[in-house]
């Protein structure tokens, strides 16, 4: 009898493998691979942390905006390439509070970081994610960043010579937020790009509410033109060079 209940938790857990393999496998099927660095239209930089992207925004005077910090504590990757190209970063635009974005923050001491209000208490560990995974992987205070100021929709900040535009989001998490600098749309993990050329929506898994995404991301849509974003870029896919995806999407 003790043998047939192994062999039963056994198969419970070989099953959960298979189920998150497969989830994970769709998830990223289809999706334009990310690079080491990908250097995008307007002069930002995509810096591959793992399966993650964070980027960086020159804005003149030897400094930087960083839009994500990805998940390693210690942030090398990032903090090779802004030494590579003699930047020091001012401040972090963060898309949402899931740890692979903000796990590198306090790497960057001094750093204004920036936020959604609704997406400060997830980003400082205060509460946890509503998605089917995330909800069970809640920040550590102690190791996340302090928002030190919250934006609100269609907010602008100038930083050196550069302005970047907030645009909240909710429904990957509560704050999502996408910004514009540079002609380069940031998503986060609001969509990613197709090797398609189409978007696709946050996936479902890792969400909170993926037809409240949808909307969101549409209603963002239709506030922007081809004028505005020459460039949409992604978290966990490269870019797509043009505006038409969104705005079909």
């Amino acid at each position: 009898m003790r043998k047939r209940r192994l062999l039963i938790a056994l198969g419970i857990v070989v099953g959960l493998f298979a189920v998150c393999g497969g989830t994970m496998a769709a998830t990223f099927a289809g999706l334009i691979p990310v690079m080491p660095t990908t250097e995008l239209i307007g002069g930002a930089i995509g810096v591959a942390d793992g399966y993650v992207q964070g980027f960086i925004v020159p804005i003149g005077n030897g400094q930087a905006a960083l839009i994500d910090c990805g998940q390693d504590p210690e942030a090398k990757a990032l903090k090779a390439k802004l030494s590579e190209l003699r930047l020091e970063v001012k401040a972090i635009f963060v898309t949402h509070g899931h740890r692979d974005h903000v796990g590198g923050c306090k790497a960057f001491a001094g750093a204004e970081v920036f936020s959604s209000a609704a997406e400060k208490p997830l980003i400082e560990g205060e509460v946890a994610a509503n998605g089917p995974i995330t909800r069970f992987s809640k920040n550590d205070p102690a190791t996340m960043p302090k928002v030190t100021r919250t934006l609100t929709d269609g907010e602008e900040v100038s930083l050196g010579d550069v302005k970047v535009k907030a645009f909240v989001i909710p429904g990957h998490t509560a704050g999502s937020t996408a910004y514009l600098a540079l002609g380069t749309l940031f998503f986060g993990d609001a969509a990613t790009g197709e090797a398609s050329g189409k978007i696709r929506n946050a996936p479902w898994v890792f969400s909170d509410d993926t037809a409240q995404c949808r909307e969101s991301v549409r209603a963002m849509a239709k506030k922007l033109s081809a004028d505005e974003v020459k460039t949409l870029a992604f978290a966990h896919s490269g870019p797509l060079p043009s505006f038409e995806p969104l705005k079909s999407f």
